[in-house]
């Protein structure tokens, strides 16, 4: 609240969807929306059946870890560009947290752009169609994913979290490079990278910690900064887990049952799994056979 009061002036006002829609929206605008729209149609959901703790999870899972961790973050790059979002979506968090968090959300809602005379009587958010777009949600998470893998390979390394890194990221897919291209600023900021270079291949630089973001291979250059042999067990205990998932997906499809009987798009999107946790356990096995 502090930040988006840092913000506010007496000229805003709370646009409605349709203008919003109008608006020149950034990737992390539209991923915070759909998910909104998302977590309101679970809350909803849940509240229906009457199972409150699980509706009480989802609104602490979208406020806190979406809105909060990485929105939030994501937005402090172009805040003015934002705000009409930010302001949307802080007010509809208000009304979703309402039923819970009663008096607190009042006192909020009441200092921020809003409709009607107490959040008590208003509207209570539901899915909004408009507001989807499964797109930006798949672009977003994979920018999260990279930057989470980025922070891991910093973490499990002991490297300083301030110290800069440069992050190398292949991919020959034009579409995903001019993804990436276009999200260079939130990696820079979010996973603390001073270099970014997305390239058809990487280096194969003996001393560099490898993983797999969205479907690409990435590499942090830590020459000087790591010790081999522990770039080498992390690489292993991550090969370990995909091979846990791929024997796991192997004994599901191989089962002729399972195969029969269940719908034909979840058989498929196993298969997808399993081709996916294929293709990572090759890239860490080559890895692996680099730093020998």
């Amino acid at each position: 609240a502090r930040f988006i009061f840092r913000y506010l002036d007496e000229s805003d006002r709370l646009l409605t969807v349709a203008e919003l829609k109008q608006q020149d929206l950034s990737m992390a605008d539209r991923w915070i929306l759909a998910r909104l729209s998302r977590a309101a149609q679970e809350v909803n959901s849940s509240m229906e059946q009457y199972n409150l703790h699980e509706a009480s999870r989802t609104i602490y899972r979208f406020f806190w870890h979406e809105f909060c961790d990485w929105y939030l973050e994501m937005i402090k790059l172009h805040p003015e560009r934002s705000k009409p979002v930010l302001l949307f979506v802080f007010e509809s968090a208000l009304r979703l947290m309402h039923p819970f968090m009663p008096f607190i959300t009042e006192e909020l809602w009441q200092n921020i752009p809003h409709l009607g005379e107490s959040i008590v009587i208003a509207t209570y958010p539901e899915f909004d169609p408009a507001l989807a777009d499964a797109e930006a949600e798949a672009q977003a998470e994979g920018i999260q994913d990279g930057i989470a893998k980025v922070r891991n390979i910093r973490s499990e390394m002991n490297v300083d979290a301030k110290q800069p890194v440069v992050v190398r990221i292949a991919t020959q897919d034009e579409k995903v490079a001019s993804l990436l291209s276009s999200a260079r600023d939130y990696v820079l900021r979010l996973a603390t990278v001073s270099q970014f270079d997305i390239v058809p291949q990487l280096s194969g630089d003996r001393l560099a910690a490898q993983a797999v973001a969205a479907g690409c291979s990435l590499e942090v250059p830590l020459e000087g900064l790591i010790d081999n042999n522990a770039e080498g067990a992390r690489l292993g205990k991550e090969l370990e887990r995909v091979q846990k998932e791929i024997d796991g997906l192997d004994r599901k499809l191989s089962n002729a049952s399972f195969v029969e009987r269940a719908p034909a798009a979840v058989v498929e999107e196993n298969r997808r799994r399993l081709a996916d946790y294929q293709d990572q356990a090759a890239k860490l096995r080559a890895g692996i056979e680099r730093l020998r």
